[in-house]
């Protein structure tokens, strides 16, 4: 009988939040992940069993191809692993890109927070109207500098 090396099983959870266990995790380079998007998934995973309430996240991440612009990872909860979407360059005209958060962090470098349960929270991005069709209360992207200086978003 193989051992369920799944993170559910591995980390304890008691209602407190605790991502200790998550950070020595990543710290000791997400074994046994060979692939961002597995480890993205296993990461997700981790963060709910430690208490964090996440609903969905994503990942947007450039390329150097030259017909694809880059990919798009997402993670649901209760969905078994994750959707890549790839977008060409095209899609920087596009109005799900011009209403995303992708531009602002392109532009400012800095974190957006979306509380939506705030009856004054803005309705500026795309993602505000589907999350809370959706029934979540808080959206959250932050900018990722990669080694080289390229800039990246996780929400």
């Amino acid at each position: 009988m193989s051992e369920d090396k799944s993170p559910r099983n591995r980390l304890p959870r008691d209602g407190a939040v605790d991502v200790a266990p998550v950070l020595e995790w990543l710290l000791d380079g997400a074994p046994p992940w060979r692939t961002r998007l597995a480890a993205f998934g296993d990461l997700c995973e981790r963060l709910v069993v430690a208490g964090i309430p996440l609903h969905r996240a994503a990942l947007f991440a450039r390329t150097l191809h030259p017909n694809i612009l880059g990919g798009r990872y997402r993670w649901l909860a209760g969905r078994p692993g994750v959707e890549t979407i790839e977008n060409s360059h095209d899609w920087l005209q596009s109005d799900e890109y011009l209403r995303s958060v992708i531009p602002i962090i392109a532009e400012t470098g800095q974190p957006v927070r979306r509380r939506l349960c705030d009856p004054d929270c803005p309705h500026d991005l795309l993602q505000v109207e589907l999350l809370l069709a959706e029934g979540a209360t808080d959206y959250y992207a932050q900018p990722l500098r990669f080694v080289m200086g390229d800039l990246h978003a996780v929400t």
